[in-house]
């Protein structure tokens, strides 16, 4: 299922690094675009890049609305309880990959909520720098949608094209990750690992 794909990324990523002006071309050929987004003066996003760059979340309810205003997030409930329910080992939500504690991973609440096209789009609020040092020793290389604290996992491409003007990032680290000319990349918060406006594939 796409959300399996998508959530074989594993762990998350949210970075407070903004992505430089590198370019303005808003592709969606092999990937998707992250367009920019305003901000409500305070740092709280209103759909999309807060004035420091990346979109932020004060709660889970702040990223729902997020992704409400770029698509759907319907039923939400939370991850364990998602995982425990009907779809649990057939369409399970992103959960901690490795055997360490969700607190070394800097997870504080991880939900689950549907798309617009009945695929399921998990949302955590993370702490950046514990998230990003528990990715970058984890050996995933495949990445996830980011915002300043906070990570979504898509459901699939569809939800992730959706959210292209969202002000969320690509993070991965990857050391293979390639990108066409005319996209925005920086390194995050850990080295040997980037955001850009580059989605790759869900």
């Amino acid at each position: 299922m796409r959300l399996k794909r998508a959530l074989a990324v594993g762990a998350l990523l949210v970075l407070s690094t903004s992505v430089a002006a590198c370019g303005d071309d808003n592709k969606d050929s092999g990937g998707v675009a992250a367009g920019a987004g305003n901000s409500d003066g305070d740092g709280k996003s209103t759909g999309g890049a807060a004035a420091g760059g990346l979109p932020s979340a004060t709660s889970v309810a702040d990223i729902s609305d997020i992704l409400n205003q770029h698509g759907s997030c319907l039923d939400l409930q939370s991850g364990d309880k998602y995982d425990a329910g009907s779809f649990s080992g057939t369409d399970p939500a992103w959960d901690i990959p490795d055997e360490r504690p969700a607190a070394v991973w800097g997870v504080k609440e991880r939900y689950v909520c549907r798309d617009n096209y009945s695929d399921s789009t998990t949302m955590a609020l993370v702490d950046m720098k514990k998230f990003q040092a528990a990715y970058k020793t984890s050996g995933l290389t495949r990445g996830v949608l980011v915002g300043k604290n906070f990570l979504v996992v898509p459901g699939g491409a569809e939800t992730a094209h959706d959210l292209q003007a969202s002000g969320l990032k690509y993070f991965t680290c990857d050391p293979k990750f390639q990108m066409p000319s005319g996209y925005k990349k920086e390194p995050a918060l850990v080295d040997g690992c980037v955001v850009t406006n580059y989605f790759s594939r869900f």
